[in-house]
This record gives structure tokens, C-alpha cells and sequence, in this order.
């Protein structure tokens, strides 16, 4: 019962928000292409069955950390390998933006800019999880397609939104494809505890 209680409050909650996020201005303009993406961004930024999805995700990647520490020799040979961008980190609102001024956001102009000056959101749960890594002891590893000159920019963000273990050497962008960023900032001896990565 408690729990319908908790995910009924969070749906009224969801709903009764502001809408400071994705809103109908781009579909009453008639030449506004990306108009037709209004509901798909709102439905991303405020249904209560994503948040839901998201908080499954990162409940079941607990369950399967804990098992794996449990089941390990030595937990600090473990490692997360972890996607930043919508899977720790929500980037809607730069869409939202875009699509407020029609712009089609496919077009990445925007992009650089948010990374140096946006202010993202975490996606549900995702910190949750990392700090329980953490406290495991266990190595984590961000790895993201951002461009590597806008490193610093990134690795203040991430600082900004808490996250544990964000250093030079804990992030990394753009570079050889994510498998052999996978393989390569492992060290021989860290085995992955869980692949949570794009």
C-alpha cells in the first residue's frame, strides 16, 4: 500500500508541475518542424511511468552490483563502466529549448554551448546507485562521445551534480570507440561489476 502511495504522489506531482519544461509554443507555429516532437519531449521530461522505468533500471543494476561484490574475491577489482549523456545525465532541457525556438536540435550548434553553460538534471536514480559503488568500493568509469576539448566544462558538471569519482582519469570522451574505452581504462585487474553504457 505504501507504495502505491509513494508512486500516486509522485504521478500527482508529475502532473501538477510547471510546465517549465517542454511546452506547446513550437506547435502553433506552422513552419516550426520540430513542432512534431512536443509530445514526445514532454512525455520524456514528465510522465511518471519514464521516471518509474528509469528508477526500475537503476534498482535492478543495484541488485546485480551487490551480487557481484558479494560474490567477489576482492570488490575493489571490480568496475562500472557508465554512458553519461540520458543515462546519468538528462539533457532534455536543451531540447526542450530548441524545440521552443524551433530550432531542429539534430543540428548539434547548440550542443557545445550547453556543454560549457547548460545546466542538466540527473536522470532518476542514477546517483543513487553510483554512491552506493562507491561506498562498495568499487571503480567507476564515465564515458561519453562529448568532444574532449570541452573536458574541464564536463568534469565541472559532473562535480556540480555530486557524482562520486569524477577526475581526468575517470572520464572520457571523445576517442577510440566506447568498447576499446571500455577495455583500455580498466585496468587487468578490474573486471566490469556491470555495463551500464550506451
Amino acid at each position: 500500500m505504501t507504495d502505491k502511495r509513494i508512486w500516486l504522489g509522485l504521478a500527482v506531482s508529475l502532473l501538477s508541475a510547471p510546465l517549465a519544461f517542454a511546452d506547446s509554443s513550437a506547435e502553433g507555429k506552422a513552419d516550426c518542424a520540430v513542432a512534431k516532437f512536443t509530445m514526445g519531449l514532454r512525455f520524456q521530461q514528465q510522465s511518471a511511468e519514464v521516471q518509474a522505468l528509469q528508477l526500475q533500471a537503476y534498482n535492478i543494476a543495484t541488485e546485480k552490483l551487490d551480487k557481484a561484490v558479494a560474490a567477489a574475491k576482492d570488490p575493489s577489482k571490480l568496475a562500472i563502466v557508465t554512458d553519461l549523456d540520458e543515462t546519468v545525465i538528462d539533457n532534455s532541457a536543451l531540447l526542450a529549448r530548441d524545440l521552443a525556438n524551433c530550432h531542429q536540435y539534430d543540428a548539434w550548434d547548440t550542443w557545445l554551448p550547453w556543454e560549457r553553460d547548460g545546466t542538466p538534471e540527473l536522470i532518476p536514480g542514477a546517483k543513487k546507485f553510483l554512491e552506493h559503488a562507491d561506498t562498495l568500493g568499487v571503480t567507476i568509469r564515465y564515458i561519453s562521445d562529448r568532444s574532449d576539448e570541452q573536458k574541464p566544462y564536463t568534469l565541472a558538471t559532473l562535480n556540480k551534480l555530486g557524482l562520486p569519482q569524477v577526475s581526468e582519469e575517470s572520464v572520457l570522451l571523445l576517442g577510440p570507440p566506447k568498447v576499446e574505452r571500455h577495455r583500455q581504462r580498466r585496468s587487468p585487474d578490474h573486471h566490469a561489476a556491470g555495463r551500464y553504457a550506451a
